[in-house]
């Protein structure tokens, strides 16, 4: 072989994508081994995980390999993460991975609290359905009523396949139930890729179709050479998808296929869901999602000769939408935490004012003002709601550095207890502490690392409770998250909460004025509430069960306040978190819903 051959160690295409990486690199020195699941070898699952090892070799140990495994990309991938036979795994789609993760999947009731995603891969993608047209079939109402002998080509219904699970809850949500079809004659031809659906409609051996990728060419061609009904959801099954299920809807234009006549609501089937366990180390997650956001082009360069609109990748990211998931994110996938400056003694920091006693002073002066033209009744109270410092320190400070820096902010909460009985009279003071990390810490889906026993928990509880001056009232407000109204995870019964508030009755010299339990909206089951039968309270102590949701109003609860009331028939009503977070036009109706509700 003549003259010298130059061997490019990586893509050119690649390199420049570096360039324009706005964020820098993570390193990690060490050398790893990681596990992927991804789909059946040969579609874009894969090709995702195999972007994503790449670009994560580059960041890691010089010996470092990643393998993908073959899988279906249902639950089949979230078990293999959750029972940690891989280290990571592609799921599709993102609105299945709340259902998964607390075993609500239809018999799959293995549930994974300590799953959590990295992000997501783009794919905007719908479940549709569509008829022949020669049936004529044109709405759910004329399948229902003529109840035709149909061949229904759609995912397999084994409990794996999330293809085939959502197809059929969309027929269920529209009173189509498989066992019904059957007893009408109706007959399933089940495939596990979708393309094989596809198929079956252009042989002329299915009459309707049930399934997902409906950009691909695939279903282009059928809509190109058979006449097709489209059927998008009804407004009471879209609703029932999202309230049963979390399962959202989402539209596709006219014309998106031949066949579609007008905009079309269907289920959004989207994104592909880059799910791990808290069990994955800390950097080996921030530098996976790392190269999710700044090394995304280099994925995106493999789909760029196909419109965005039709492609099974979508392009371009958006950084900000990747991390609004269904369930919580890797913690450190999602920030970079404050650490203490290299060279500072960490005993030597002072957080100074935390600013609640700063703005409890101009509020206090509006409270106080609305008091006296008898607006406000003369025996309510100010309330002040506080996070515990393990909030602060769980979400702001490095994991390595929590323990050294507790002991600082809790002197600053201290101080800043002690500031708010200046400015508030102690006889109209009420301090709340949110406790939120503290229970996801007993539920086991999160680690503090500083002292997770319980133990240490009540007397970090009990000690806080010490600071207030007798005349303050105090009280709790047990929590398991509200980011965009959604729990960090769904309590299975009140179990940890009530352990919880009997160790504090028991461990705090101060009395407990108050202690609020959320009941998520779906809960009217007396499972649910059992645990209250052995809450051991001192007499002086109200409780409060945030059983009030908006989107079901007096009637939703009512029928959680009878279910609760037989097992504990004194309690007083609230919301699950309070009022923040939502659109200041709701609150009134919410404040209705109370008054309702409380008078029976």
């Amino acid at each position: 072989m003549s003259g010298t051959t130059k061997i490019e160690a990586e893509d050119p295409a690649n390199r420049q994508a570096k360039k324009r990486s706005i964020v820098p690199p993570p390193r990690i020195h060490r050398s790893l081994r990681l596990q992927f699941q991804g789909d059946w070898g040969r579609a874009n699952l894969h090709r995702a995980l195999g972007f994503l090892g790449y670009e994560f070799t580059n960041l890691a140990g010089p010996y470092t390999r990643y393998a993908i495994w073959n899988g279906r990309g249902g639950m089949d991938n979230v078990q293999a993460v959750g029972r940690g036979e891989v280290d990571m795994a592609c799921a599709v789609p993102v609105p299945f991975m709340r259902m998964a993760m607390e075993g609500k999947v239809a018999g799959a009731p293995e549930t994974y609290p300590h799953m959590r995603m990295l992000g997501y891969v783009p794919q905007h993608d719908r479940m549709i359905v569509a008829l022949r047209k020669d049936l004529g079939i044109h709405s759910w109402a004329d399948w229902r009523e003529k109840k035709p002998k149909l061949r229904i080509t759609l995912g397999p219904n084994d409990n794996i396949s999330f293809i085939g699970i959502a197809g059929h809850l969309l027929l269920e949500a529209h009173g189509l139930r498989r066992a019904e079809l059957e007893k009408h004659g109706c007959t399933f031809i089940e495939h596990d890729e979708p393309r094989g659906c596809t198929v079956d409609m252009l042989e002329g051996t299915a009459d309707a179709i049930v399934q997902e990728a409906v950009m691909t060419s695939y279903w282009k061609e059928l809509a190109d050479k058979r006449d097709l009904v489209f059927l998008p959801l009804e407004a009471k099954a879209r609703d029932s998808l999202k309230a049963e299920y979390g399962l959202p809807s989402a539209t596709l234009r006219q014309d998106y296929l031949r066949g579609m006549d007008r905009e079309m609501t269907f289920m959004d089937f989207s994104h592909f869901a880059l799910i791990t366990t808290t069990d994955l180390p800390d950097d080996v997650a921030y530098a996976l999602a790392w190269a999710l956001v700044e090394r995304y082009e280099t994925l995106e360069m493999q789909y760029r000769h196909i419109p965005p609109e039709r492609s099974p990748v979508s392009y371009p990211i958006d950084p900000k939408a990747v991390c609004h998931t269904p369930i919580p994110l890797h913690s450190r996938d999602v920030r970079d935490y404050y650490r203490v400056k290299p060279g500072i003694d960490p005993a030597a920091v002072q957080f100074g004012e935390l600013g609640y006693a700063e703005a409890a002073r101009e509020s206090y002066a509006v409270f106080a003002d609305l008091v006296s033209q008898g607006v406000i009744p003369a025996s309510t109270r100010f309330l002040v709601a506080m996070p515990t410092p393990l909030a602060f320190l769980q979400v702001l400070i490095a994991p390595d550095q929590r323990a050294a820096l507790e002991k600082a902010y809790v002197q600053s909460v201290k101080e800043e207890i002690a500031a708010l009985a200046t400015v508030v009279p102690a006889q109209k003071l009420a301090i709340q502490w949110d406790t939120v990390f503290e229970i996801l810490i007993l539920e086991g889906v999160r680690k503090s690392g500083i002292d997770d026993t319980r133990a240490g928990l009540i007397e970090r509880l009990r000690l806080l409770g010490a600071e207030l001056p007798a005349e303050v009232e105090l009280g709790y407000h047990f929590c398991y998250g509200d980011m965009n109204h959604k729990h960090s995870l769904e309590p299975s019964h009140m179990g940890v909460m009530v352990d919880l508030a009997n160790d504090l009755a028991r461990a705090l010299p101060h009395r407990i004025d108050f202690i609020h339990m959320p009941v998520p909206r779906g809960r009217d089951d007396e499972a649910y509430f059992a645990p209250l039968s052995r809450l051991a309270l001192n007499s002086q102590t109200e409780l409060y069960l945030g059983l009030v949701h908006f989107t079901d109003g007096v009637e939703g609860t009512r029928r959680r306040m009878a279910t609760a009331a037989r097992v504990r028939p004194e309690f007083g009503i609230a919301t699950e978190c309070g009022f923040g977070r939502r659109v200041p036009e709701t609150v009134r109706r919410l404040l209705d819903i109370h008054a309702e509700a409380a008078r029976d």
